[in-house]
């Protein structure tokens, strides 16, 4: 009965370090490399040449998830942080992994290290709209 029970004991301690280890939360952002070890936020604004403010979802160039229709800018950011917009790109593709190796292709000649992506616009017009907006305030300036 003591060997049963000393079994028991060590399965039961086995499944608790097991079990922490499976819930210890995952980083949000992975490190880049390039970026000084500073974890890029998940959100950011651009101003466009009419003054208005767009939102975009940054992701590095590597963890882009396949994207559906709309705006990306391919972004060089240093060790300070300072962004730099490298292109802004009209996705109109219907399908996402065409967009998404268009990015990745893009962003690597442009030796750009993340994605900031705008699924606000709804069609063609307006993402060209859009493009053209965050184009004319940004293209080759630090955001």
């Amino acid at each position: 009965m003591a060997a049963s029970i000393t079994a028991l004991q060590g399965i039961l301690a086995r499944t608790r370090t097991r079990t922490r280890v499976d819930r210890a939360p995952a980083p949000l952002v992975p490190s880049a490399p390039g970026l000084g070890g500073a974890l890029p936020s998940r959100i950011h604004l651009w101003r466009g040449s009419s003054g208005r403010q767009h939102l975009a979802s940054v992701y590095t160039l590597f963890d882009c998830p396949p994207l559906p229709p709309s705006i990306a800018l391919l972004v060089s950011r240093d060790a300070e942080g300072r962004r730099v917009v490298k292109a802004v790109l009209r996705l109109e593709n219907e399908a996402a992994s065409l967009n998404l190796a268009r990015v990745r292709q893009d962003g690597a000649n442009l030796r750009a290290n993340e994605v900031h992506v705008s699924f606000i616009a709804g069609n063609e017009e307006a993402r060209m709209k859009l493009a053209l907006d965050i184009s004319l305030g940004n293209l080759d300036r630090p955001g």
